[in-house]
């Protein structure tokens, strides 16, 4: 068994134990020390994909409200691909539908999830929820 102990916002030492073949706390790990680097418009994606399970990039852009643009969202999710807290998949258009071409769905890896709700209450709580730079 592994265990971590830290100290919460009220000042209590707290010990986690945990079972250390357990994968998931490796990519929890990674998210910790990814979440930290989390620009506006990184969380602003974030945010949107935790209201909705899955989205392509046109839809964010339409659900941000301006705060993302055409000519950068695809930067922005393929960043966050990269940094893996995204995954993304091909939702396939039935041929002769004349639904355009194949969309890129988009959504937080599950693992990630728990850790991006706590970032944001973190945030909220502390008063420091993402500001627009504007």
């Amino acid at each position: 068994m592994e265990s971590l102990t830290y100290t919460d916002v009220d000042g209590n030492v707290k010990t986690v134990t945990f079972a250390p073949k357990d994968e998931s706390l490796d990519e929890m790990a990674i998210a910790a020390e990814l979440l930290p680097n989390i620009n506006y418009k990184d969380g602003v994606i974030l945010y949107l994909l935790l209201q909705q399970e899955e989205m392509y990039g046109l839809e964010i852009i339409k659900k941000g409200e301006g705060k993302i643009t055409k000519n950068e969202v695809y930067v922005l999710l393929n960043r966050l691909v990269k940094k893996g807290l995204l995954e993304s998949r091909t939702q396939e258009n039935a041929p002769g539908s004349g639904k355009g071409p194949d969309r890129i769905m988009y959504r937080i890896k599950d693992v990630y999830k728990p850790m991006i709700q706590l970032w944001f209450l973190y945030k909220k709580l502390m008063g420091t929820l993402i500001a627009d730079p504007k």
